[in-house]
């Protein structure tokens, strides 16, 4: 029930002139004032509580203008600049305090719990050999806007019922985005393989496979179908395509090389290639920054145990890819990927963007 201030200022005079007497308070306002609508006899207390604390009727939605408030807000601040990767559960043991008024005081100062980025560690010599891809990359598109569409993104990735790593904890509380950065190292075992062609706005695949990827089955297996693919376009545009891949060792194979050297000549990119991959950078390739994350994010908000309805998610989810979304990972998004590796001078710069 809501009162009005006048009615409050009555309440507060009757239970002073009764010496606080809260039950005897609520009887005489009842017969001073028989219609108006009457408060329980705990509201007397109430009242002369807030006025006690808060100098007013009601308690303030926002308790940080006394001094003793002032002091708990900024121990919640010292102690989140001294840990800011620290939780509101440990601030809270730490400080004796509800973990509820920790985040009310980090929402009123504006401290957000920013995700860190987890990418690939980057080893001695790397960021040359980064610096100087992003700057062939940069001239050629300089001559042809169009570059990026003329080259056949590749990759395979693993998939499993195992889910993904969970970094909902990591986190750095800050006014500001600090824009962290942790590197790691990838290792897991996977159920079963797929292998993956960008070109264009078009995905060319899947094509999944038990075991490890060898140069023979990549022989075998993949760039035969691909070529089948390809040979519906027209020859003019099969004569601008480049071949990339990464530097795994099934890719390394001389009958590999031979085989890429013959229907690319002088127009791929790899290990063996006129134009060295960059080893370690994933946030170079369209496979890696869009489309493996984009599937497993997809994929795992409900892991199933059955590998084979797994796969079929799979192929079900790529067919749903939409060919603009495709564009604009491969050339859009690849075009800001390059001008910011070559502004931080081949470091790692996802967690800038």
């Amino acid at each position: 029930m809501v009162f009005s201030s006048s009615e409050q200022r009555d309440m507060v005079q009757i239970y002073y002139s009764l010496n606080r007497n809260s039950q005897r308070s609520c009887q005489q306002y009842l017969e001073q004032y028989p219609e108006r609508p009457q408060p329980n006899y705990t509201y007397f207390g109430a009242l002369d509580r807030n006025l006690s604390l808060y100098g007013s009727f009601t308690k303030p939605r926002n308790m940080y203008g006394t001094r003793v408030h002032l002091e708990t807000e900024q121990a919640i601040i010292n102690a989140v600049t001294q840990n800011p990767q620290g939780s509101t559960r440990q601030f809270s043991r730490e400080l004796n305090m509800p973990s509820t008024r920790i985040h009310r005081v980090l929402r009123k100062n504006r401290y957000r719990p920013y995700k860190l980025h987890i990418s690939q560690e980057l080893r001695h010599g790397d960021t040359d050999r980064r610096l100087q891809f992003c700057n062939w990359l940069n001239e050629k598109l300089q001559d042809d806007e169009d570059f990026l569409n003329k080259i056949i993104w590749t990759e395979e990735c693993n998939f499993s019922t195992n889910g993904l790593f969970n970094r909902n904890n990591e986190h750095f509380y800050s006014v500001e985005n600090p824009k962290q950065n942790r590197e790691v190292r990838r290792q897991g075992h996977n159920s079963f393989n797929v292998w993956v062609g960008l070109y264009r706005n078009r995905i060319l695949g899947p094509i999944i496979y038990d075991g490890n990827l060898t140069a023979e089955r990549y022989l075998d297996l993949i760039l035969p179908n691909i070529f089948d693919v390809l040979e519906n376009e027209p020859l003019d545009i099969i004569r601008d395509l480049w071949w990339q891949q990464d530097g795994a060792p099934p890719y390394n194979g001389r009958n590999v090389t031979q085989f890429l050297n013959h229907n690319f000549p002088n127009q791929w990119i790899g290990n063996q290639g006129v134009v060295r991959w960059p080893a370690r950078s994933p946030d170079l390739s369209p496979l890696d920054y869009f489309l493996w994350g984009y599937l497993k994010n997809r994929l795992f908000k409900n892991t199933p145990n059955d590998i084979n309805i797994l796969r079929a998610n799979l192929l079900t989810e790529l067919r749903g890819i939409r060919a603009r979304t495709i564009q604009r990972a491969v050339s859009g998004n690849l075009r800001r990927r390059i001008q910011k590796c070559i502004e931080v001078h081949g470091q790692l710069f996802e967690y800038l963007l």
